[in-house]
């Protein structure tokens, strides 16, 4: 419950003389000041994000014959495939046993990315993109 604040409207002489005259003081009653809504600043914080998770290996992705893509990710090396040494980087042949033939890779899919990074323009380019991303690979033993 808001407190009346009073003020004296006399001067103290006046509030004496009215006093010793038997007259009550005059006082004048004053509003409490207007109370103002205070709230803390609005914040936001934009949610924080968990970095993504990081899957072992190294991820192709293939272009199909039916158009379609395909992501396969290879966790150990050599891959078991032989590729034409033209662009696009195609699938000539998949070895026996390898880690490509048990991720049923299959002849003539061309590969379009490398980790989700799409593939350089030129053979050189493109086969150094993805030997370095294969370098990380244990070997298969």
């Amino acid at each position: 419950m808001p407190l009346k604040v009073q003020a004296l409207v006399d001067t103290k002489a006046e509030a004496e003389t009215e006093a010793v005259a038997g007259v009550e003081p005059k006082f004048q009653t004053v509003p409490p000041p207007e109370e103002k809504e205070t709230r803390e600043p609005a914040t936001w914080d934009p949610p924080v994000e968990d970095p993504p998770v990081e899957e072992e290996g190294v991820s192709l992705t293939f272009l199909l014959p039916d158009k379609s893509a395909k992501e396969v990710r290879f966790s150990q090396k050599p891959l078991g495939l032989d590729f034409m040494k033209s662009m696009p980087l195609t699938v000539k042949n998949v070895k026996s046993g390898s880690i490509a033939e048990n991720l049923k890779v299959e002849k003539t899919w061309v590969i379009t990315h490398v980790q989700g990074a799409e593939l350089a323009g030129e053979l050189t380019g493109a086969v150094t993109q993805i030997t370095d991303a294969m370098a990380k690979l244990p070997i298969k033993k």
